[in-house]
């Protein structure tokens, strides 16, 4: 082989690095870009949480992963996932902020003075909240769908009304990872 053709072999091998080189930047970037775009949405689109009691029983279930929606607004019935002390719990909003909630001795909700009309599997018990609630801006009373559970909903002191801050999101979407 002559001197003419190594050094053609030799250019050629050359614009092939290069090409590749500039496909691997391109390849990088797409990825960094791809990357960036995905934790934008799971920080403040969408979240992704483990249920890890009973408290929602039969609707969510111990062990169920939940799927929030951080934009969605918040109304009365939405499943919430919230977070107190460090913990992400569960439950139904009942009322929203600027109603008055009531919660009777024989378990009957009520809010602005109108039973509130849904399905409930367990017993409501009143819990140790002072009746009626007023719910002032950005405020949120909770029930849990096990209602035997006072230790968790805003039937409890300890727990009480939910802030819009403490809220991570609205359940739009459930995985059953244990049994139907």
């Amino acid at each position: 082989m002559s001197s003419t053709g190594i050094g053609k072999i030799y250019i050629k091998a050359c614009a092939l690095q290069g090409r590749d080189f500039r496909n691997m930047k391109g390849f990088v970037l797409r990825t960094a870009v791809t990357a960036a775009a995905a934790a934008a949405l799971f920080i403040f689109v969408i979240g992704i949480y483990l249920c890890t009691a009973n408290s929602m029983y039969p609707r969510v279930l111990d062990g169920d992963l939940l799927i929030v929606s951080r934009i969605s607004g918040i109304s009365e019935g939405d499943v919430i996932v919230f977070s107190r002390g460090g913990r992400h719990m569960c439950s139904r909003v009942a009322a929203v902020p600027g109603e008055r909630i009531s919660v009777s001795g024989s378990g009957t909700v009520t809010v602005n003075g109108m039973a509130v009309s849904e399905e409930v599997f367990y017993p409501t018990g009143t819990g140790d909240a002072d009746y009626p609630v007023e719910l002032g801006e950005g405020e949120y009373f909770v029930l849990n769908d096990y209602r035997t559970d006072l230790g968790t909903d805003s039937r409890s002191s300890s727990v009480g009304v939910v802030t819009a801050r403490e809220i991570e999101g609205k359940i739009i979407f459930l995985v059953r990872r244990r049994g139907f």
